[in-house]
């Protein structure tokens, strides 16, 4: 198995705070992308349900993840999109079994 961590992660926010939240989050999105660890870091929009987006990322390893969530753009990113959500982010890690 790799090392890699791959991340699913869910979040609904309150009607209306689409817009806000796609802000909040954009330099997030930005500033993760240029981590060392990071190998993919994408924010999407659900196609069927508004107000729901998902995050799908891979990170090198635990580590990098890990330190990920300790930096400040990271940091910035959960406190101005907290007040926005319906609920807090659900978030999956994930380890490959199956390599393709």
């Amino acid at each position: 198995m790799s090392e890699k961590l791959h991340v699913i992660a869910t979040v609904v926010c309150k009607p209306g705070a689409e817009d806000a939240l796609v802000a909040a989050i954009q330099e997030c999105v930005t500033h993760s992308r240029a981590e060392d660890g990071c190998e993919v870091y994408r924010f999407y929009k659900h196609a069927a349900q508004a107000g729901k987006f998902v995050f799908i990322e891979t990170w090198k390893n635990k580590a990098a993840l890990d330190h990920h969530v300790t930096l400040p753009h990271f940091q910035k990113m959960i406190e101005t999109a907290q007040p926005l959500l319906l609920q807090d982010f659900d978030i999956q890690l994930l380890e490959e079994v199956i390599a393709a």
